[in-house]
């Protein structure tokens, strides 16, 4: 039997009309390439289609890839939530 391994992902909620980007992962090896944006960009269209008027994120402030990457499709910091993650 196949077997199927997903090497990117991306974990939604919808919270009233608040979309929360769970997750979004790329393969390391995949990385660089417009994975991820295309990711954010479907993730995007489907808050769109449901008619969400916000998109939330919650990424550790050591994860500067992360963060810098967010900027680059025009998200902004709006706060930091202290102890959100145990390691920063």
């Amino acid at each position: 039997m196949p077997l199927l391994v997903a090497e990117n992902a991306m974990m939604l909620l919808f919270e009233g009309h608040v979309c929360r980007v769970l997750s979004v992962a790329v393969a390391p090896k995949a990385r660089r390439h417009g994975i991820g944006t295309r990711m954010m960009q479907a993730a995007e269209a489907v808050c769109r289609e449901r008619g969400l008027s916000t998109i939330r994120l919650e990424v550790s402030t050591k994860n500067l890839v992360a963060i810098e990457f967010y900027r680059r499709l025009g998200y902004r910091t709006d706060g930091v939530l202290y102890g959100y993650y145990s390691w920063g």
